[in-house]
């Protein structure tokens, strides 16, 4: 269907003159429909158009980039999980380093201990230090 020139919209177009030679309805929707022109009524569907166009061409690519976008946030939270991970991990061996002082403290007075044990032990057999240490 040939869009639909008002008589306003031809003599602003035209001028009163060729305006008023435009009055007929058929002559006028031919004219109209030759010349592509659209009225202000007509744009709204125009746009309309456009716009599903638009949405038509760009809407695949945004829905790919869309699911392109959750991959690459699945991976980006994956490594916010590891890099967590290892900061909890360095943060409880820091804590950890008083047990391990603790642990080598014990280990320093077992071995004095022992030294002990042995002096004892060769003092009660009857040698004295720097002598041979145990009868064969």
């Amino acid at each position: 269907m040939p869009p639909m020139i008002s008589n306003l919209f031809l003599e602003h177009k035209f001028g009163s003159a060729l305006g008023a030679l435009f009055a007929n309805d058929i002559l006028r929707n031919a004219v109209a429909a030759q010349a592509g022109w659209i009225e202000p009524e007509d744009s709204e569907v125009l746009v309309a158009t456009h716009i599903e166009e638009h949405v038509g061409k760009s809407l695949p690519v945004l829905v790919s980039r869309k699911y392109a976008m959750f991959e690459v946030n699945a991976g980006l939270q994956g490594a916010c999980f590891d890099v967590d991970n290892a900061l909890s991990t360095v943060e409880s061996m820091k804590n950890s380093s008083s047990t391990f002082e603790n642990i080598q403290e014990m280990l320093r007075e077992c071995v004095h201990y022992k030294q002990q044990l042995d002096r004892d032990a060769l003092i009660a057999c009857g040698i004295k230090e720097g002598e041979k240490k145990w009868p064969v």
